[in-house]
Parts: C-alpha cells; sequence; structure tokens
C-alpha cells in the first residue's frame, strides 16, 4: 500500500493506491455514510464492497452513462438526497469510474454548500478525475461545462477492481497515463510501454498508475484553479472531447487522438520556429505513436473514415464543439502544444529519454497555443490526412 499526501497550504487529503484496501475508508468515514455505486461494479464485486458498508448507511446504485452527468439527473439526486435528511457531517462516497466521481462530488459541493465526500476509484481512468478536486456536470453545449471544485476527504485507489478490467477499459484509462508521460516529453517511454501493454503485469500498471497521480497532485497543488500550469493537464482534451462527443467513443480513445493532435500541432510549430532538427525527431516518434495506437486497438482509422463520410461538415462540427472548450481564450481554441521555451529540455528527452528517472513538474515542456476557427479548420483537415498516410504506410 503506498498513500500519497496533497500538498495545498490546508485542508489535504490522501490518496491510497494499493490492493485490497478499501478498509482504509473505515478510518474517515461519518456516523452517516451515503453509498453511490455504479451498479455493474457492485453486481460483480458486492461480496467485497459489501463487508465495509455499516447498517446505518444508504446505498444507491448508479445507472452509469454520460447522461447520469445532466442537469436532469442532478435535479433528481439533490432532491432524493435532501429528502434523506443528510446534514453537515453526512459522507457521500463515489464508487465507480469518472461519471460517478464526477456526479457525486458535484452533488457534494452544492448540497447543503458543501458536506465530505469520498473517491474510491475502480477504473483505470478514474486515477486522474478522482484526484485534484475539479467535479462537472455536461451541458448540450459540452462536456463538463457546468462545475466546481470541490476537494474530496479521501481518495482510494483499489487494484482489487482494476483486476478485472477488460483490454479495452485498460487502455481507455492507460490514454491519461500516456498523457501524463508526454507532457515531461517520455516519449520514447510511451512507446516502450505501450509495446509491451498486452502483457503488463498488474504490478507494472499500478507503478504507472502511481506516477500519474503523483504528478498530478503536484501540478494541482500549485494551481489548483486552473491559472496556469494546470491547463497543461488538458494535453490531447481539445479535440478529444470533441471526438468523444461527436463518434461516441469512449474518453481516453478521444484523448488518445487528441494527444497526438497535439503533438502533430508541436511538429507544426517548431518546423516554422527552424526547429528542424528537433521537428523531425518528433515526427518520427509521432509516427511511431500513431501506429502503436492503431495496433493497440485505439480506433484511429475508425474515426477516420466516420470522418470522411462527410469530410467537410464533419470537421465543421468538430471545430464548432471545440469552441466551447474552457481553456479558450479571445475566442480562439486553445490546444496543448509543446513550449518553444523548452526546447532545450524537450531535445534532451528526444535523445535520451531516461525511462529510470522519475518525471517531476520542473520537467514540464507543454503550454496553451491558440487558434482561430479557420486555423483550426485547416490544421484538423491535414492531420486527418496526415494519419491517413501513416497509417497507409504501416501497412
Amino acid at each position: 500500500m503506498k498513500t500519497i499526501e496533497t500538498t495545498y497550504d490546508s485542508n489535504n487529503y490522501s490518496i491510497i493506491v494499493g490492493n485490497q484496501v478499501l478498509q482504509e475508508i473505515n478510518n474517515v468515514t461519518s456516523k452517516r455514510n451515503i453509498w453511490y455505486i455504479d451498479q455493474k461494479v457492485y453486481e460483480f464485486h458486492n461480496t467485497y464492497i459489501d463487508q465495509f458498508i455499516k447498517s446505518n448507511d444508504e446505498l444507491i446504485l448508479l445507472e452509469v452513462n454520460e447522461e447520469l452527468k445532466s442537469l436532469n439527473q442532478y435535479s433528481k439526486h439533490i432532491e432524493r438526497l435532501l429528502m434523506l435528511g443528510i446534514d453537515r457531517d453526512t459522507t457521500l462516497i463515489a464508487v465507480g469510474g469518472g461519471v460517478v466521481s464526477d456526479f457525486v462530488g458535484f452533488l457534494a459541493g452544492t448540497a447543503l454548500r458543501g458536506i465530505r465526500y469520498i473517491n474510491v476509484a475502480t477504473t483505470i481512468l478514474a486515477h486522474d478525475s478522482s484526484v485534484g478536486g475539479k467535479v462537472a456536470l455536461n451541458s448540450i453545449s459540452g462536456k463538463n461545462l457546468i462545475g466546481l471544485f470541490k476537494r474530496p476527504s479521501l481518495v482510494i485507489f483499489d487494484a482489487y477492481f482494476i483486476q478485472s478490467l477488460s483490454h479495452e477499459e485498460r487502455l481507455n484509462g492507460y490514454a491519461e497515463i500516456i498523457k501524463m508521460m508526454m507532457l515531461t516529453g517520455r516519449f520514447n517511454e510511451v512507446i516502450t510501454k505501450l509495446e509491451r501493454f498486452k502483457s503488463k503485469s498488474l504490478e507494472s500498471l499500478m507503478e504507472d498508475v502511481n506516477f500519474a497521480i503523483q504528478l498530478k497532485r503536484d501540478i494541482v497543488s500549485i494551481d489548483e484553479k486552473e491559472n496556469n500550469l494546470r491547463a497543461v493537464l488538458n494535453l490531447g482534451h481539445t479535440l478529444g472531447h470533441a471526438i468523444e462527443y461527436q463518434y461516441k467513443v469512449k474518453h481516453g480513445y478521444g484523448v488518445a487522438i487528441g494527444v497526438l493532435f497535439d503533438l502533430w500541432l508541436s511538429v507544426n510549430n517548431l518546423k516554422e520556429n527552424s526547429s528542424n532538427r528537433v521537428a523531425q525527431q518528433l515526427e518520427d516518434i509521432l509516427s511511431q505513436l500513431m501506429m502503436i495506437f492503431n495496433k493497440e486497438d485505439y480506433p484511429l482509422e475508425e474515426v477516420i473514415r466516420s470522418i470522411e463520410m462527410d469530410k467537410d461538415h464533419s470537421i465543421q462540427s468538430i471545430v464548432e464543439y471545440m469552441k466551447h472548450d474552457k481553456k479558450n481564450k479571445d475566442n480562439k481554441i486553445a490546444c496543448i502544444t509543446i513550449s518553444m521555451d523548452k526546447l532545450t529540455s524537450l531535445q534532451n528527452h528526444i535523445l535520451n529519454s531516461p525511462i529510470e528517472i522519475q518525471p517531476t513538474i520542473e520537467d514540464i515542456i507543454m503550454d496553451v497555443q491558440v487558434y482561430t476557427t479557420a486555423e483550426m479548420n485547416q490544421n484538423i483537415n491535414e492531420f486527418i490526412h496526415y494519419m491517413k498516410e501513416v497509417l497507409l504506410h504501416d501497412k
């Protein structure tokens, strides 16, 4: 078991990572707790979970999909919660993936102007959403546009739940870990890890989860409200959210494509700034990543085919969605790309990629770049063409 402590000035919480560590919840629960559990998780793991539910606790099973994060569902559940006669000493416990932690965190943040809640992450993807204190609902205009900051009282990442995940769900969650590695320029390390992904042990997977959690902890402890540094955590998410929304793919699959897009933008930026040597190195890595992502069943070809069925309209719809992204500035679309100020750092990482070194916050090489609507239309068009060429060459 590993305990990671947040490092805010006050109101810190623990993140417990290990196998069969759910019993740690007994140290922080209240006299009255309300458990919100993904009903599929409960069906599969009820014997394990039931050991920790007290006789006077409430159990609410959730049918989990993106519709859960709607204002309609919020209204229904907040009224039910208030009818249960909760008070400021009540603790809500979220057991599930990112949708559950977002939804229950939003309930906790708004009920009685804020009550305690605990995150129990049951997917790899939830390592990201359960840490950092961002909670949100979706709007018809886009994902996570109705939200607030609410720190949990405790986060538990129990490998017991991860063992039962399908390869598809592991890939889905691993995209966010890939994102964290990319932030620090460990591109070759990502290639190495993806090439061995299907044979990856649970222990090795949990080491990667630990790395991602610790790096995110460090970032959000410095910039909790996303005034500057925390924005880099959105690497891959501007296009990724649009792909997820438009083509109903899993969040991690959208992010994987979005990360490739942001790296492609970075290559172009480097070329424009006469950094051709580094640009070529990064482009070689980008093409390798595209081929490996495709071989590992990230749906690159599927998304390309969907876009090309009605290309002009598809790209226009994607860009329209991207225009609602929270990072946008001055009516321009924001993406996370490599900072020109970090070229020396980048070159060292590309050439050496020291896998044995644990990346730190000082290694982050990404920054925010903005584009007009017309520029983004052209960029996506050219990126789709580039992906087709790389994947066709691979066959």
